[in-house]
């Protein structure tokens, strides 16, 4: 499927009929906020004095949100939209480099359940309960 670049010049109007006809652009979209979404949510419930980043390198290692916890070490965050969203290889790359001390994958659902030995799926709202927790 090919991407559509939409520019500034295009009027409101065309932006619309073209996301409407482009699926893909419009997937992105909606992946795009639901990640600004939890993060945006994850750092308002980690304890204070939490530093944030992300991490990406050239060749593809990425994490979508590391977590310094005062006390409680690195935590690397894969975001992902769907309920059995699994992290690509450039996760696993990237913890190998950073070494976290926990690895999550954070998703719209609810349920809690070990991807690999070292790795939780986890829904936003628990993660989000567990940060909150921290603090006290």
């Amino acid at each position: 499927m090919n991407s559509i670049y939409l520019s500034p010049q295009h009027s409101d109007q065309e932006r619309k009929r073209r996301a409407r006809s482009s699926p893909r652009l419009c997937t992105l979209s909606i992946a795009t906020s639901w990640e600004g979404f939890a993060i945006e949510n994850l750092l308002s419930a980690a304890p204070e004095r939490t530093s944030a980043s992300f991490y990406r390198t050239a060749v593809g290692a990425e994490i979508d949100l590391l977590l310094e916890i005062p006390g409680h070490g690195l935590w690397a965050i894969e975001i992902k939209r769907s309920l059995s969203g699994r992290p690509e290889k450039g996760f696993y790359v990237a913890c190998q480099d950073l070494q976290p001390d926990r690895r999550f994958v954070v998703n719209a659902g609810s349920e809690r359940y070990p991807i690999d030995s070292e790795t939780t799926a986890i829904g936003i709202d628990e993660l989000a309960w567990i940060l909150v927790s921290l603090a006290n």
